[in-house]
């Protein structure tokens, strides 16, 4: 039995190390469009998708929608027609294609 709990408590000691993410802040990410000084506000909808794109939903503003950034943090353009008061997102990858499912 000891050896049982052993084992276990090695392989969830491994599992927290493996999974374990480091997160960190980087002071000028991301790059905002011309003539923006902030983001703007949102219900804090984040995703990336198969190619690292990183889709941030913002409400009202000049960029309202949904903004598409490069990994490093530069402003690429807004998705087409998105709407902007979304409260929540998701990307799928589903038969080679990303979509975007949105509430």
């Amino acid at each position: 039995m000891a050896m049982t709990i052993s084992a276990l408590l090695s392989f969830a000691a491994l599992l927290v190390t493996v999974s374990a993410h480091e997160y960190g802040f980087h002071k000028n990410w991301p790059e905002l469009p011309d003539g923006i000084k902030n983001i703007g506000d949102s219900h804090g909808e984040i995703d990336v998708d198969s190619a690292g794109l990183i889709y941030v939903s913002v409400m009202g503003g000049d960029k309202h929608g949904i903004q598409i950034y490069s990994a490093a943090g530069k402003y690429l353009r807004n998705l087409p027609n998105a709407m902007d008061n979304h409260h929540g997102f998701s990307i799928v990858r589903e038969n080679g294609k990303d979509y975007l499912f949105a509430a």
